[in-house]
């Protein structure tokens, strides 16, 4: 069977992550999404699950609606830049998927260079991987403990990794609190929203980007995804 022959069986876009439907959360057993994805990872490696990310042609034309940027902008999430920044760059993200490990590094470098963006992060952990709805709470955990950078730097780092407890006891936070942050329902309420949010506004898989309301889809090399956010200045660069 051929590599793209397998990608297309598993309902993995070869540009990002994907889910398998349109429904996030319609999924198969965990047992056969294990099998696939063990299958699939024996047969084209980890590198090629999702996009390669210099795709101009998944940019949207347009911006969502003002609701829908209102709703992915909210405060509601962690967020790394200035709150006053002209642009804001959300990103949906997965804790298992290696093209957002690319894009947060090319966001992470960004930030470091400009002041004029900010990044909101949101969780979309997608069925097929194992640990990404577990990195997911562990992420929204810290970032009520006020560490979410770090934390969220050492699950893209470290995707193997699943001592979460032990990562929050290293960072100086109060387990027993970082514990019980992990297992409420408001962080699961927190997940569950945007995922919907990300059903709704087409984030299928992961990383979506969405660039003062514009789409953008896959791992972007960092001079395109500059060039969307100069497009997007409000004062123009």
């Amino acid at each position: 069977m051929n590599r793209h022959a397998i990608a297309i069986g598993l309902g993995l876009s070869l540009l990002h992550c994907n889910v398998a439907n349109e429904s996030v959360d319609a999924a198969p057993t965990e047992d056969s999404l294990l099998a696939e994805r063990s299958a699939a990872e024996s047969e084209l490696g980890d590198e090629d699950c999702g996009c390669d990310g210099d795709h101009e042609d998944r940019v949207a034309d347009v911006a969502v609606s003002t609701a829908d940027r209102t709703a992915l902008e909210a405060a509601d999430a962690p967020t790394m830049g200035p709150a006053d920044a002209p642009v804001t760059v959300v990103a949906f993200m997965d804790y298992d998927c290696p093209y957002c490990v690319r894009v947060n590094a090319t966001l992470s470098a960004i930030l470091a260079e400009r002041s004029d963006v900010r990044v909101v992060f949101r969780q979309h952990p997608l069925p097929f991987h194992k640990r990404a709805h577990g990195a997911a709470r562990a992420a929204l955990a810290a970032a009520e403990l006020g560490r979410f950078g770090d934390f969220h730097q050492w699950l893209l780092a470290n995707r193997d990794a699943a001592d979460f407890v032990g990562e929050a006891e290293r960072l100086g936070l109060d387990t027993r609190a970082f514990s019980a942050a992990v297992d409420s329902a408001a962080i699961e309420e927190q997940i569950a929203s945007d995922r919907e949010l990300a059903k709704r506004l087409q984030a299928r898989g992961t990383p979506t980007l969405f660039i003062n309301g514009r789409r953008a889809v896959g791992a972007l090399p960092q001079e395109r995804l500059e060039s969307l956010i100069d497009e997007a200045h409000p004062a123009g660069r």
